[in-house]
Protein backbone atom coordinates (compact mmCIF):
# COMPACT_ATOMS: atom_id res chain seq x y z
CA UNK A 1 0.00 0.00 0.00
CA UNK A 2 1.31 3.44 -0.90
CA UNK A 3 0.65 5.02 2.49
CA UNK A 4 2.75 2.41 4.27
CA UNK A 5 5.58 2.75 1.75
CA UNK A 6 5.68 6.51 2.31
CA UNK A 7 7.21 6.14 5.76
CA UNK A 8 9.74 3.32 5.53
CA UNK A 9 11.02 2.01 8.85
CA UNK A 10 8.03 3.36 10.75
CA UNK A 11 5.07 1.35 11.87
CA UNK A 12 2.21 3.10 10.12
CA UNK A 13 -1.39 2.15 10.46
CA UNK A 14 -3.24 4.83 8.47
CA UNK A 15 -6.39 4.20 10.48
CA UNK A 16 -4.52 5.39 13.59
CA UNK A 17 -3.92 8.85 12.09
CA UNK A 18 -5.93 11.82 13.32
CA UNK A 19 -8.26 11.89 10.31
CA UNK A 20 -12.02 12.13 10.03
CA UNK A 21 -13.41 9.26 12.17
CA UNK A 22 -16.31 8.36 9.87
CA UNK A 23 -14.03 8.27 6.86
CA UNK A 24 -11.62 5.91 8.62
CA UNK A 25 -14.43 3.54 9.58
CA UNK A 26 -16.33 3.55 6.30
CA UNK A 27 -13.71 3.64 3.56
CA UNK A 28 -11.05 1.27 2.33
CA UNK A 29 -7.57 2.79 2.63
CA UNK A 30 -7.30 3.35 -1.14
CA UNK A 31 -10.59 5.30 -1.29
CA UNK A 32 -10.14 8.75 -2.84
CA UNK A 33 -11.65 10.42 0.22
CA UNK A 34 -9.24 8.70 2.57
CA UNK A 35 -6.24 9.45 0.39
CA UNK A 36 -7.14 13.13 0.03
CA UNK A 37 -7.68 13.29 3.79
CA UNK A 38 -4.20 11.80 4.22
CA UNK A 39 -2.75 14.47 1.91
CA UNK A 40 -4.54 17.15 3.96
CA UNK A 41 -3.19 15.54 7.13
CA UNK A 42 0.38 15.85 5.80
CA UNK A 43 -0.21 19.53 5.04
CA UNK A 44 -1.68 20.10 8.51
CA UNK A 45 1.30 18.42 10.19
CA UNK A 46 3.69 20.63 8.21
CA UNK A 47 1.73 23.70 9.27
CA UNK A 48 1.76 22.65 12.94
CA UNK A 49 5.47 21.81 12.96
CA UNK A 50 7.61 24.61 14.34
CA UNK A 51 11.07 23.54 13.15
CA UNK A 52 11.95 24.58 9.60
CA UNK A 53 13.86 21.35 8.91
CA UNK A 54 10.85 19.31 10.02
CA UNK A 55 8.54 21.41 7.86
CA UNK A 56 10.79 20.71 4.90
CA UNK A 57 10.64 16.97 5.59
CA UNK A 58 6.84 17.02 5.74
CA UNK A 59 6.69 19.05 2.53
CA UNK A 60 8.96 16.51 0.85
CA UNK A 61 6.65 13.71 1.99
CA UNK A 62 3.63 15.58 0.61
CA UNK A 63 5.29 15.93 -2.79
CA UNK A 64 6.36 12.30 -2.77
CA UNK A 65 2.81 11.15 -2.00
CA UNK A 66 1.44 13.42 -4.71
CA UNK A 67 3.93 12.36 -7.38
CA UNK A 68 4.22 8.67 -6.62
CA UNK A 69 0.61 7.96 -5.84
CA UNK A 70 -2.14 10.54 -6.34
CA UNK A 71 -1.00 11.81 -9.74
CA UNK A 72 -0.72 8.24 -10.98
CA UNK A 73 -4.44 7.60 -10.86
CA UNK A 74 -6.55 10.66 -9.94
CA UNK A 75 -6.33 12.34 -13.40
CA UNK A 76 -7.45 9.07 -15.03
CA UNK A 77 -10.23 8.69 -12.45
CA UNK A 78 -11.39 12.29 -13.03
CA UNK A 79 -11.49 11.75 -16.80
CA UNK A 80 -13.56 8.58 -16.42
CA UNK A 81 -15.91 10.39 -14.06
CA UNK A 82 -16.27 13.24 -16.53
CA UNK A 83 -17.14 10.86 -19.36
CA UNK A 84 -19.64 8.80 -17.35
CA UNK A 85 -21.33 11.49 -15.28
CA UNK A 86 -24.82 12.58 -16.17
CA UNK A 87 -27.47 14.66 -14.46
CA UNK A 88 -26.86 16.80 -11.38
CA UNK A 89 -23.07 16.42 -11.23
CA UNK A 90 -22.45 17.44 -14.84
CA UNK A 91 -22.47 21.12 -13.79
CA UNK A 92 -19.49 20.48 -11.53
Amino acid sequence: MALRRMLPGRALNPRDLDLFPLLKEACPLDHIGFELAFAAFLIWIEHETKEELDQSAWRKLQLQFLREHLLNWIPHYANKLNVRTRGYYVAY
